[in-house]
């Protein structure tokens, strides 16, 4: 079975999900090809000829945004499934786009556990802090950080080296699951990659409070995270030891083997049995249990 995952470049939640699918489809000796649309034109002209051509042969075709999967419709393309990680994606239902939720919670809704990406930690002893904000322009998080009493340091998708201003030092986006692992504490705007592998690894999350898409008042509310007002505020003092609340399944793997086996069960059956996999952390699972039961959809039980 041959499988290509299109993905916007720039787009760096669908790029750590196709890094790990990838590797698991390689597991399993399916032949997954990732295909990057950069550039901005193809929002107004479609997809090209070329591009088009690439995508022939392919038995399946996934998409890693609402825009992405739209436009391979149009250009006439068979079966999209579109791997969402944020609501408001729906509307591609309307043009024979199957949806496939992702969220670090289910709400009683068919969505699938977070796909995340792990890393060995980038330096011993751990950061205080690492900043992950991608959908912050480069020269604010410069303006922000660079000139605290305090050494951090972040990842962002601007620079392609190492960079150190002030007390500020910069590592390449892809660098982020290494310093996350190394992190008492993370920064983030809410990339769901992120959040989850915060959430997984035991790792401090702070959310900028305008973070959207993945429930940040919420995660505040269950004290799973804590809200920074905006970039510059002052930063809350990490944890010293990593407190883990939460244990995911390879939902990445799972996935690969329903899509390579040709969707053998429905969607929503694969989503109850890997939330069934899913633990939380007291008192957390009784909390969590309020917000959603339906669809038989629920938690495997308490993370001891």
């Amino acid at each position: 079975m041959r499988i290509v995952y299109v993905l916007a470049e720039g787009d760096h939640g669908a790029a750590c999900c196709a890094r790990v699918m990838a590797a698991a489809a390689a597991e399993m000796g399916v032949e997954l090809d990732v295909l990057v649309m950069s550039g901005m034109a193809w929002l107004k002209t479609g997809i090209s000829g070329p591009f088009r051509q690439r995508l022939q042969g392919y038995d399946l075709l996934l998409a890693g945004s609402s825009w992405v999967a739209f436009l391979l419709r149009k250009a006439g393309a068979g079966m999209v499934l579109l791997l969402a990680q944020d609501a408001g994606q729906d509307w591609v239902r309307f043009w024979g786009v199957e949806v496939i939720r992702l969220d670090w919670f289910h709400f009683g809704l068919p969505v699938l556990p977070p796909i995340i990406e792990t890393a060995e930690p980038d330096s011993v002893p751990r950061q205080e802090i690492g900043l992950l904000l991608p959908s912050i322009p480069l020269d604010q998080v410069i303006a922000a950080y660079s000139y605290r009493s305090q050494p951090l340091t972040g990842c962002h998708p601007a620079i392609a080296e190492p960079l150190v201003t002030g007390s500020l030092t910069l590592l390449p986006w892809q660098r982020w699951p290494h310093l996350l692992a190394g992190s008492h504490a993370v920064l983030s705007d809410g990339l769901l990659n992120v959040v989850a592998s915060a959430l997984a690894g035991g790792t401090g999350l702070w959310l900028l409070a305008r973070s959207r898409h993945c429930h940040a008042p919420l995660l505040a509310e269950l004290e799973l995270a804590r809200l920074v007002e905006g970039l510059g505020a002052p930063l809350p003092t990490a944890a010293r030891e990593p407190a883990l609340r939460v244990r995911y399944p390879r939902t990445a793997t799972a996935l690969m083997h329903w899509l390579a086996g040709g969707q053998p069960i429905p969607l929503v059956e694969l989503c109850r049995q890997l939330w069934r996999q899913v633990l939380f952390a007291e008192p957390l699972d009784e909390r969590l249990r309020e917000l959603g039961g339906e669809n038989g959809i629920q938690c495997g039980g308490l993370l001891r």
